[in-house]
């Protein structure tokens, strides 16, 4: 990435430090009866329409990169330019890179993250659903992003985007806040893929419509 942004190599090592906030699970997306159909679905909320109709609704992942290895299932779709979504089928040998939020800040927008989302996978005889297992490579918790001075020399094939855009995606039915603190992002995205978790361990915070966490009563 530090290369293609014709920086240094070791350009993004200090944003780690000793401990970056790397991540693995292994997922499982059970199987449905029925899928709703596209045209049904009016956002991503907690009813059972979304539930129905994704195994994860869209969003973008909050940190650096994420590194996905899946089973041949299928299911996963990403946002292209065009705001269309499109299937990222399984290939043989192969992983998904998605490109997080961090890296759309510190670059001012040269490098977008990636919206993506899955849809539920109906039940065949003997279906066990899909699994899938990301590896997310992050900054460690403490880092605030500084944005890079890009180069001249790099060429931008596409508008360059506006101040306010940067700070924002699309995902969430239309309101993801950035913030410029990774700790803060990915308590966002904490708070947002977990809310029982968040209702029994922090009841004492609100979660606002673009993410924005803060205390009740505040």
């Amino acid at each position: 990435l530090a290369l293609s942004l014709d920086l240094q190599a070791d350009y993004f090592d200090g944003t780690f430090g000793t401990r970056p906030n790397v991540q693995l699970k292994v997922c499982h997306y059970p199987a449905v009866e029925k899928r709703a159909p596209h045209a049904e679905v009016r956002g991503v909320g907690d009813d059972d329409t979304s539930r129905a109709m994704f195994g994860v609704g869209p969003h973008t992942d909050s940190g650096y990169l994420s590194l996905l290895l899946q089973d041949d299932v299928g299911g996963l779709q990403v946002q292209n330019g065009q705001g269309e979504w499109i299937d990222a089928p399984p290939i043989d040998g192969t992983i998904i890179v998605n490109l997080g939020e961090m890296l759309q800040l510190v670059t001012s927008g040269y490098f977008l993250a990636t919206p993506h989302r899955v849809l539920n996978v109906e039940r065949r005889h003997d279906d066990g659903g899909r699994f899938s297992m990301p590896f997310f490579w992050n900054p460690r918790l403490d880092f605030c992003v500084n944005r890079i001075e890009l180069p001249n020399s790099l060429v931008w094939e596409r508008p360059r985007p506006s101040a306010g855009s940067i700070g924002c995606t699309n995902s969430h039915a239309g309101g993801n806040k950035l913030h410029a603190c990774y700790g803060e992002n990915a308590f966002k995205s904490l708070a947002r893929s977990h809310p029982q978790v968040m209702e029994r361990h922090h009841q004492d915070l609100l979660v606002l419509p673009d993410g924005t966490i803060e205390e009740k009563n505040r």
